[in-house]
């Protein structure tokens, strides 16, 4: 028996220990922490007259989300896993659009939060400027526009880099050359790869519809279809957009006084071979990895 309370003591103590620690885990030193008892004078927030405030009406999926383009919407957890409405908060002046991936308020679009816009979308996936070029256009996946709007002073979209930089000054801008041309496909000033259809109307001059050429082409002002542009592209090969099998080489040429221009030469690919547009070569395609028939 001696030995059996000599086994069972260590227990003993061991659990008066552990309750000791949790007591005062539980009822920790008045010194450092007390309980915080609610204020009977304060409005619960469930009741709070704030619309952004908890609505019954809305389902959340996540914690984080957008209650709109310029929205955040916070949820909570409930105990059976599901979530509810906690609150809905606008996005600040220098961070306006909320961002649908993280909830959180940023400086830059979500390309779901654009405008509503009856922007023709000739191409999906796609950014085309505007003749106000402190606006843009997006396209989705389904051809739906988007329209958007550079927020900082004195910036311009630039349809090379696809994104609002500083106005440098007034040719920053550019614009399609719809004056007088109706009907015609005029290249933009400052992005030859994007061209407008014009029209001559009630909005006289301004574009009928904006499309885009490939990848180094424009516009011919003459043939009125996208050609290769050797003088965008420089020397080198250019990809033949019609024909995934040959491609164009642009060179230099020298005149006897002096001046030089650009000479564009279409080749064609070895057998087996396709014109891989990412290295600018032919390459061995025998399963038409890169040139699908």
């Amino acid at each position: 028996q001696y030995q059996t309370n000599m086994r069972v003591l260590p227990a003993i103590l061991f659990l008066a220990a552990f309750v000791g620690i949790n007591a005062d885990i539980r009822l920790p030193d008045p010194s450092w922490a007390i309980e915080v008892k609610p204020d009977p004078s304060s409005k619960p927030l469930l009741k709070s007259s704030n619309p952004f405030y908890l609505r019954d009406d809305v389902t959340c999926d996540k914690i984080f989300s957008c209650a709109s383009c310029s929205t955040s919407r916070v949820c909570r957890p409930k105990e059976d896993g599901s979530l509810l409405h906690y609150v809905d908060i606008p996005c600040p002046d220098d961070r306006p659009y909320c961002d649908t991936d993280s909830g959180t308020c940023l400086s830059t679009a979500s390309m779901q939060c654009g405008a509503d816009d009856n922007f023709i979308c000739l191409e999906k996936d796609h950014f085309f400027p505007d003749s106000d070029c402190k606006q843009f256009h997006y396209c989705d996946n389904n051809f739906v526009p988007k329209l958007f709007k550079c927020i900082e002073e004195g910036s311009v979209y630039n349809a090379i880099e696809q994104r609002c930089v500083a106005q440098v000054n007034d040719n920053s801008c550019g614009k399609f050359d719809c004056d007088g041309n109706t009907l015609k496909k005029m290249k933009h000033s400052n992005f030859p790869r994007y061209y407008a259809m014009c029209k001559n109307d009630e909005n006289a001059g301004g574009p009928l519809v904006v499309g885009v050429c490939p990848p180094y082409y424009q516009i011919g002002e003459t043939s009125q279809v996208c050609e290769p542009d050797c003088n965008a592209h420089g020397i080198g090969n250019i990809p033949d957009a019609s024909d995934c099998k040959k491609y164009f080489t642009c060179s230099e040429v020298s005149l006897l006084d002096g001046k030089t221009y650009m000479q564009r030469t279409s080749k064609s690919c070895p057998n087996g071979n396709s014109y891989d547009p990412k290295l600018f070569m032919c390459v061995p395609d025998p399963d038409g990895t890169i040139c699908k028939p």
